[in-house]
């Protein structure tokens, strides 16, 4: 009788910590195999970190480049505004209405 009391009580405990071991002992096993593919993977990991570090270098020298651009055609623009604005005024000069005058005079004869 002694051991059938034994063995009711100390049966589940028994058992609980025989689950509790096998929960260990996989989350062990899940940390070793873990450990050993982050060792396999840094240097991937350290590759992409450099290359993304270098995409980014090249993008911030691309968004300089296309500043760069962005003045020059301002610019031309304004240097263009200029050289029609000259051009314009050049038209409305007297010099050149005497002229265009004159060659109507000379194309009616």
């Amino acid at each position: 009788m002694g051991i059938a009391i034994i063995c009711l009580f100390c049966l589940p405990f028994a058992l609980l910590f025989l689950v509790f071991c096998a929960i260990a002992t996989t989350g062990m096993k899940t940390g070793r195999t873990g450990k050993r593919m982050y060792d396999e993977l840094k240097p991937y990991i350290e590759d992409m970190t450099a290359k993304a570090e270098q995409a980014q270098q090249k993008a911030l020298e691309f968004n300089d480049r296309a500043g760069k651009l962005e003045e020059t055609f301002q610019e031309l623009a304004g240097r263009w505004a200029f050289i029609t604005e000259y051009l314009q005024d050049t038209r409305k000069s007297p010099v050149i209405r005497l002229a265009g005058i004159a060659g109507k005079i000379a194309g009616r004869s």
